[in-house]
């Protein structure tokens, strides 16, 4: 492992003229992460088209995105980026950009925000922040100096300029400013607009959505925008970069060369075929996922035999199911049938603290499968699962690469990474009308796409 940041040189005295925070740090944290080891070669070329694309005259003002594949890595590059905006406005590459206002990180919904906040916020009962992982800090006195404050916000109270100034980066669920229904809840107005140095907005296809357009519009003209997305289409049908002035991608990977380099997993449709001239009938769907449960196991017994994950770690299944009732009685025919293996359903009316629960099961690894319902669509991360089922009628494109994408991380443990090989099994069924889904999936076929008819 590389050596940890030097503290020698740098000090903790400060000036009324001295730089700001990524200012001073940045040029020392980047050296510091491109040794190798700590990021992988896509994630630095990565970072690095983003700041070309803002030192460039003809895209400066632009709208950069970031396109890559689910599980190659996309939140180690946000959590790296605000550090390289800081070496390179310190050597002036980069004009325009005012550090000593925080960085905006936005997430369309809660678990998204969890897992940026896990990575970008140190706890002292955990070496869980992504910086923490790569071993750049190893004493807590270099956390202090060297690691950004980040924020999150919730209240109008987090929103007030004398706490804003007080941290580097600022993190916030793009619900939460939607509506002020009720005392002490903000709306993006309240802000100025030119509250923000750099807006980073993670999973950037809900971009059509009007509570992130009002994000967008407040602080564009004064801020530097990057959108990270790993499906460079919309849930509207249309390119991800219609709706802004921008003349293509910063940075690009496809999911071709993401899975050439072993930086994700293949996948492996089973029974995805369409069945001609059937139709989809909800009220028929519960037999029709049961039916999945068998080939489930199977695979997962298949892949512990012949491609067992580094340190014992057993292989996983995610099923998406079409409603509450149907995720339980799945999982009730789950714990009948193919007892000691262990099933649990997590959906959006569970309480916090039980979804949380559930979460915490299943990657202590007291989970085979995990059944869900409207959540853990994307953004969801835990490698060991190797098999997405699909037991409803998945409409988008969009959301079947999110899902889908959440068996396509490579499982590494302390410098190990698994046997080559290893696909991503997407196990559904004709009725449920998946194979067009796949398709457009395969051939990486941007939007817009023709009209869907449900």
């Amino acid at each position: 492992m590389a050596s940890k940041i030097d503290e020698n040189t740098d000090s903790d005295s400060s000036t009324e003229t001295e730089p700001p925070f990524l200012e001073k740090h940045g040029q020392k944290i980047v050296k510091s992460l491109e040794k190798k080891g700590r990021l992988y070669d896509h994630q630095l070329e990565a970072l690095e088209s983003v700041i070309n694309w803002f030192s460039t005259p003809a895209t400066a003002n632009q709208t950069a995105i970031v396109s890559m594949p689910t599980g190659s890595g996309k939140t180690g590059v946000i959590c790296c980026l605000p550090y390289y905006f800081g070496k390179y406005v310190s050597s002036k590459k980069l004009q325009g950009i005012d550090l000593n206002k925080p960085i905006l990180v936005i997430a369309p919904g809660k678990v998204i925000l969890k897992q940026l906040i896990d990575n970008f916020v140190p706890r002292d009962d955990i070496c869980n922040s992504f910086l923490l992982k790569r071993g750049l800090f190893n004493e807590k006195k270099k956390i202090q100096r060297y690691h950004y404050r980040a924020h999150i916000i919730n209240t109008a109270d987090d929103i007030a300029p004398f706490t804003l100034c007080l941290y580097h980066i600022c993190l916030v669920n793009s619900q939460k400013g939607h509506t002020k229904s009720r005392e002490n809840i903000y709306t993006w107005s309240e802000l100025d607009e030119d509250s923000f140095s750099v807006v980073i907005v993670d999973e950037a296809h809900h971009l059509p959505s009007k509570t992130w357009k009002d994000i967008i519009n407040r602080f564009e003209a004064h801020a530097k925008v990057v959108f990270f997305t790993a499906t460079p289409f919309r849930s509207d049908k249309k390119k991800i970069t219609e709706d802004i002035d921008s003349t293509g991608f910063a940075y690009h990977m496809s999911r071709k060369d993401a899975v050439e380099k072993e930086i994700i997993r293949d996948t492996n449709p089973i029974d995805l075929d369409q069945i001609v001239g059937s139709r989809y009938v909800p009220s028929e769907s519960l037999q029709k996922a049961k039916e999945l449960l068998p080939k489930i196991k199977m695979r997962l017994e298949e892949k512990n035999r012949d491609q067992p994950l580094p340190g014992g770690t057993k292989h996983m299944a995610i099923l998406c199911a079409s409603s509450i009732a149907d995720a339980k009685q799945i999982c009730e025919e789950w714990s009948h049938n193919y007892s000691p293996l262990t099933a649990s359903v997590i959906h959006s009316e569970m309480s916090e603290p039980k979804q949380k629960s559930v979460i915490c099961d299943l990657k202590a690894g007291k989970l085979t499968l995990i059944i869900i319902v409207h959540m853990l669509l994307e953004g969801f991360d835990h490698p060991p699962i190797s098999v997405a089922a699909i037991a409803t009628n998945i409409h988008s494109p969009v959301k079947f690469a999110q899902f889908i994408g959440r068996a396509q991380r490579v499982y590494r443990l302390d410098g190990e990474q698994e046997p080559s090989g290893i696909k991503a099994d997407i196990i559904s069924d004709g009725f449920f009308k998946q194979g067009r889904n796949y398709e457009k999936f395969e051939t990486e076929e941007l939007i817009p796409l023709e009209e869907e008819t449900d």
